[in-house]
């Protein structure tokens, strides 16, 4: 499989967005407006206070502080010396999800570049998804090590040099400490005491690393990283609009039934407990026999099944309903396509076979929410039986819009939009600074109406 896998960033004062494609599809999306700073809990370390210990459970509820509470599961040893009152250092490992709490830990894991710094993780390891032999790197970090840490290698650690990735030790280190006196420093309150890095920042330690090609529309990012980050100047046609990312994240990556190019389609259902995914025939016509039909269509399925697995941030267990058939030699080729494209996953994503009716079961860790989450909204018409696009989802495409229609000669222009969209577009200063800054000679006036679906444009 030689897939190339290309990373796009916009990056501007209001917003970084993000699209992952593979092969020219897109596979993964995610967004974050920069006023209110990174929208993910993951990753971040509290102060926090036991608030109830149920040892029927083997778990706590924690006091983050904030209106915030985590759920804490413990080790036979943590229910007998962990009571009510106590205060722990704790990381949120996975976000909110439902009507679950965050899920943290007090075994803390601070990322870098190169490494993954463990406190008390004792050993020094590497990645799964490293294959070259790296026993000489983790000799060295072995003499390096104190006291009870540890290390895990990160994949971007073999391709720089080994004092690379040694000096990013002492900077982990140096982080550690400083957790531990904000820990004291904090008394008897709780509350956030390191919050996960910006998105941006996310996307150069956890993909770059990981991908074949990254281009930005952010000059001075590539400046900043020129052997590794292309540029592409956005100022005719956005660089999301130059690769069709908003289209195929709109079409493809938010409704239950995904069309494949063969004809046959994929209905995704997502529950509480698991994802399950229907794969039809629907109207795939061959001449070969029934067999020979179920595997061509089935081929197709399991490479779109990995795609979304990643593109809708789906986790837990995901329950694939495969057309049936008989041979050995098919049922194998597809759980081996499922594994060849599980590995271009940055999660851990486990393929666990094929039972007799063509039922496959997959895992994949669940740390973050849906990727629909950004795009959409629950509709408070509906009671969450329907969707509609978010106020924020809504800002890009506007943004869009009138890059891509606004010309040098507009002088002024009015855009009337809903009133959620308003008083979203209102509260946000970075948005409007952001227009000021692609349209400075162009005077852009908002409006509200409540017969406005989204937004309507008058040029002057």
């Amino acid at each position: 499989m030689n897939s190339v896998k290309t990373l796009i960033i916009e990056d501007n004062s209001y917003t970084t967005r993000y699209a992952i494609l593979v092969d020219d599809e897109l596979w993964g999306y995610g967004a974050e407006c920069k006023e209110g700073g990174s929208t993910t809990f993951l990753n971040n370390v509290y102060k926090g206070k036991i608030a109830r210990v149920v040892k029927s459970l083997s778990a706590a509820f924690v006091d983050l502080g904030q209106g915030l509470t985590g759920y804490l599961s413990m080790t036979p040893h943590m229910v007998e010396t962990l009571k009510e009152g106590d205060y722990v250092m704790c990381q949120v490992k996975k976000e909110k999800f439902g009507a679950k709490d965050m899920a943290v830990e007090i075994s803390i894991t601070l990322p870098g570049k190169y490494l993954v710094y463990l406190p008390y993780g004792r050993k020094v390891s590497a990645s799964g998804k490293i294959k070259e032999d790296c026993s000489n790197l983790k000799n060295q970090l072995k003499l390096l090590k104190k006291g009870e840490e540890g290390f895990i290698l990160r994949t971007a650690s073999i391709l720089v040099s080994p004092d690379e990735v040694i000096d990013e030790v002492e900077e982990l280190r140096s982080r550690w400490i400083k957790l531990q006196e904000d820990f004291a420093k904090k008394g008897a309150k709780c509350g956030l005491i390191y919050e996960e890095s910006s998105l941006l920042q996310r996307l150069l330690r956890d993909h770059v690393p990981n991908v074949d090609r990254v281009i930005t529309d952010n000059y001075q990012l590539h400046l900043e990283n020129k052997d590794t980050i292309e540029y592409y100047d956005s100022s005719s046609l956005c660089i999301f609009e130059k690769f069709q990312t908003q289209g195929m994240m709109e079409t493809e990556a938010i409704y239950p039934k995904v069309n494949l190019k063969n004809g046959s389609f994929l209905v995704i259902e997502n529950t509480e407990a698991m994802t399950v995914i229907d794969v039809n025939s629907g109207k795939f016509v061959s001449t070969s026999t029934p067999e020979e039909n179920a595997f061509s269509v089935n081929m197709e399925a399991a490479k779109q099944v990995c795609r979304h697995l990643m593109l809708r941030n789906m986790s837990g267990v995901i329950i694939v309903d495969f057309i049936d058939m008989q041979k050995e030699e098919h049922k194998k080729a597809v759980l081996k396509v499922l594994e060849d494209f599980a590995k271009l996953d940055k999660e851990k994503t486990t393929v666990h076979g094929m039972t007799k009716l063509g039922l496959v079961e997959i895992t994949r860790k669940r740390r973050t929410n849906l990727s629909e989450g950004i795009v959409l909204h629950r509709c408070p018409h509906c009671h969450g039986t329907g969707k509609t696009f978010t106020s924020e989802y809504h800002s890009y495409r506007l943004m869009d819009l009138l890059r891509k229609t606004v010309h040098s000669w507009v002088k002024s222009l009015t855009v009337t939009v809903s009133p959620e969209l308003y008083d979203y577009v209102k509260a946000n200063k970075n948005y409007t600074l952001c227009l000021k800054e692609l349209f400075p000679k162009t005077s852009i006036d908002f409006q509200s109406s409540p017969t406005v679906e989204s937004y309507l444009i008058e040029y002057k």
